[in-house]
């Protein structure tokens, strides 16, 4: 078993219990996960108070398609059975609208096993914008994913089964979102 290396908030320390996710292992990411876990449990509905921020990466620029609904986007998570696209709570200052090369690999790091590719693109936007527009952000962590979060829109907690919701309200959510540039 590892030994537990010092913790407390000032401490930039990256390491991993045995068992955790991989994502753990940056503090960046393990320090974003306990303040998390202190106020949301799995299938929680998340407020501005507790995530201001939501992250994606897509290996595109944001267009409607981009929030289709793809077969996994439409499987149950942690008791949330809405179907909805996938995020990840912001655990670097990427609202700030810049990060580093070593920040943007410690991202794809902690959410794809692997450091970024040149067509990776960092995407943030604000949960209280998303809300504005009808989408929900339910905690929805997964095993190398603690941070996972999936967007809902209203009419899909309304109407589960519905496929998918229409081209004019994804456009809407592409404009909600910025995308970061790498410094």
């Amino acid at each position: 078993m590892n030994e537990i290396p010092n913790n407390s908030p000032g401490a930039k320390l990256d390491y991993r219990l045995d068992g955790e996710a991989r994502a753990l292992y940056h503090w960046q990411y393990r320090t974003r996960y306990n303040e998390i876990i202190a106020r949301a449990q799995p299938g929680d509905i998340l407020t501005p108070d507790i995530v201001p921020v939501i992250s994606l990466i897509s290996n595109s620029r944001l267009n409607w398609s981009t929030f289709d609904l793809r077969g996994v986007d439409r499987n149950p998570l942690e008791n949330v059975v809405y179907p909805g696209k996938s995020a990840h709570i912001d655990f670097t200052q990427s609202e700030y609208g810049t990060v580093t090369k070593e920040e943007l690999d410690i991202i794809c790091d902690a959410i794809f096993g692997r450091n970024c590719k040149r067509q990776d693109n960092l995407y943030f936007t604000y949960l209280e914008a998303l809300n504005q527009i009808g989408f929900t952000a339910f905690y929805t962590p997964l095993p190398n994913h603690p941070l996972h979060v999936r967007l809902v829109h209203q009419l899909q907690i309304e109407n589960p089964d519905l496929r998918d919701v229409g081209k004019g309200i994804k456009e809407e959510m592409v404009k909600v979102w910025t995308k970061v540039k790498e410094i």
